[in-house]
């Protein structure tokens, strides 16, 4: 019985979690409109019942999906960003600002 509850949770999350992975480095000129689209679609997969979304915590594209994802919470209290850090030491490195908000403000990283 808990093997089958579990089981049905999994494949649950599987569809409420959505994965983001991109270049470390976006042209200046490409940036913003690349934004307002990820922003867009993050809406798009919250409203079609995606809750978790998951960031590598990298610059660049990692970092402009995790900053999306926090300010949708405004909007969407319910959606959680979690930080998947490839080693532990990862997070030692951060100084900018925006990695300690990322850090501060998720819903879990591992």
């Amino acid at each position: 019985m808990v093997m089958a509850i579990l089981h049905k949770w999994g494949r649950c999350m599987k569809h409420r979690t959505c994965c983001f992975a991109g270049q470390r480095v976006i042209p200046e000129k490409k940036y913003e409109n690349l934004k307002q689209y990820l922003e867009q679609e993050i809406v798009f997969l919250t409203e079609q019942g995606v809750r978790y979304f998951c960031v590598g915590g990298d610059l660049g594209f990692d970092t402009m999906a995790a900053l999306s994802v926090l300010a949708l919470r405004k909007k969407f209290p319910r959606i959680r960003l979690i930080l998947v850090l490839p080693c532990k030491e990862q997070a030692n490195a951060w100084r900018e600002e925006a990695y300690l908000l990322m850090l501060d403000k998720t819903g879990s990283h591992t």
